[in-house]
């Protein structure tokens, strides 16, 4: 499978049943994701809002957490932090957003996302290939 660099706005898909599920299920199945640690953290803190509006229980958001460990690798990051603060000093842009762009940006990944300024950001200021969500088909072809 061929490796991408994702992001929690697709991370937080695979476990909810919100808008882009089926997207993000099929995405799991076609590439080999990979992320930084703090895909963790940012897919958690998403969890907790569903579990603090009640769309989602404490358990099932810690087992999605569990479940994710499972589903994405996570490539050395050696100097990623340091990467990710100099682009996001050049590119007026979090460094949360950054760490991911760095690290595809590094390893001559791809990124999928569903956020709209991330993918931008990718394709027209650092030039690299982006595959947003919206873009993949949930029906298995024929």
């Amino acid at each position: 499978m061929r490796p991408v660099i994702v992001d929690a706005s697709v991370a937080v898909k695979l476990f909810l049943p919100v808008p882009g599920y089926e997207k993000a299920i099929a995405a799991a199945h076609m590439f080999e994701l990979q992320a930084p640690r703090l895909i963790f953290a940012e897919t958690g803190n998403a969890l907790w809002q569903y579990v603090r509006h009640k769309q989602t229980t404490v358990e099932d958001a810690s087992t999605a957490l569990l479940k994710l460990a499972g589903l994405v690798a996570q490539p050395d990051e050696t100097g990623l932090a340091a990467l990710a603060v100099e682009m996001a000093c050049e590119l007026d842009h979090p460094v949360y957003d950054c760490t991911y762009l760095a690290l595809a940006n590094r390893n001559h990944r791809p990124i999928l996302s569903a956020d709209k300024c991330m993918l931008s950001l990718a394709r027209d200021r650092l030039g690299l290939e982006t595959i947003p969500l919206d873009s993949i088909n949930p029906e298995p072809s024929s």
